[in-house]
């Protein structure tokens, strides 16, 4: 296709298309096809001294002339109590369950190992801390009330330790959870944090 484009290219396979990358780029030098094809794959950058891969970026120190530096980051300061809504509820990805679920849907491999999520909560779930369930005496799959000052929403309780103390976590993926919950039917932005607090739902 790139010839036809008008590309010179002749590459014979795709294993030597990575071979240029990695003389390019060398944290991928030693990413190759052969490589990458033993055990379950290698830890990035992968390179000819180090073929395995490395733990973690610049194990070894920052190589010399680098335009950046690494540096701590203080840690903010925790938000003020709020005794009516205790619980800081948050938005993200979550693991495999991208963008109403396609990769468990479209991968055999995935839906394999993670569609019992999927069979335990068919409506999608909120994460909750096992400390804080025990607490408030919710069970794992029972369903919640979250009460935020902008809204209301319910949703199925995955209990796990996953998630910090004191922490509401939903997927994006569970879009009516985020729309009644901060009350924007509209697509709008949704603050990062949302003070609510849980109540069991009445059967």
């Amino acid at each position: 296709m790139a010839r036809t484009l008008g590309a010179d290219w002749h590459y014979a396979s795709s294993a030597e298309v990575m071979e240029e990358i990695g003389q390019a780029v060398p944290f991928y030098s030693g990413a190759t096809h052969e490589n990458l094809g033993r055990d379950y794959g290698r830890a990035w950058p992968c390179t000819k001294d180090k073929p395995l891969g490395t733990r973690f970026l610049f194990e070894d120190g920052i190589p010399p002339g680098r335009p950046f530096r690494l540096a701590a980051i203080a840690r903010p300061a925790p938000p003020e109590a709020d005794l009516e809504y205790p619980f800081s509820l948050t938005f993200g990805h979550s693991l495999y369950y991208w963008h109403q679920n396609v990769l468990i849907k479209h991968s055999e491999t995935l839906k394999r190992e993670y569609r019992i999520l999927l069979l335990d909560y068919p409506d999608g779930f909120v994460e909750l801390n096992t400390d804080d369930a025990r607490r408030l005496g919710v069970r794992d799959g029972e369903r919640i009330r979250l009460k935020a000052r902008t809204g209301t929403t319910v949703a199925a309780a995955r209990v796990t330790p996953e998630v910090k103390a004191g922490t509401i976590f939903v997927p994006h993926f569970v879009r009516k959870v985020e729309q009644e919950i901060s009350g924007n039917h509209h697509g709008g932005a949704t603050p990062d944090l949302v003070p609510v607090r849980v109540e069991k739902e009445a059967a």
